[in-house]
């Protein structure tokens, strides 16, 4: 009988534990300043990383080619590569997935490098805070070195 009673006070003692420590570590994090509310969370739990190796290609739609007219959710892509860009005529576009692409259009490709080839790119990704240098800035006005390109630009969520 006592070991009975032993095994149920331990279980309740498991239990209320495990309520109090997972009800109070979010706040008690927060109030030691433990949670850096700028950054996401999601990357923490993932393979992210903020430097990858990519390959950017550029692909110029001549007639013909079988992704003309078709919109960018409907194109099979090969595994780790995206369409991160489209040119049309002097305008850059970054597709949607009800983008279609035209004749003459450039689809600026970015494919994952696991192969260690020489003409991989660095890919980085950059937070531009409130006293950064590049803070109110178009692309324009950066002067990036030729071999540096900005792919993608995004506010907010």
């Amino acid at each position: 009988m006592l070991q009975y009673d032993l095994f149920h006070l331990v279980f309740c003692i498991v239990l209320f534990s495990i309520a109090l420590q997972g009800t109070l570590l979010p706040l008690v994090a927060r109030k030691l300043g433990m949670i850096d509310e700028s950054s996401d969370v999601l990357k923490t739990f993932t393979d992210y990383t903020e430097h990858r190796e990519m390959q950017l290609m550029r692909l110029l739609m001549e007639p013909g080619n079988p992704w003309i007219g078709c919109a960018v959710r409907d194109l099979t892509l090969p595994p780790d590569t995206m369409l991160v860009s489209v040119l049309r005529q002097k305008e850059t576009i970054i597709p949607r997935g009800n983008t279609v692409l035209l004749a003459g259009d450039t689809a600026v490709l970015a494919a994952g490098n696991d192969s260690g080839s020489k003409l991989s790119v660095p890919l980085c990704e950059l937070k531009i805070t409130a006293d950064h240098a590049w803070n109110g800035k178009t692309p324009a006005q950066l002067h990036l070195p030729a071999d540096e390109l900005i792919i993608l630009i995004r506010r907010g969520k």
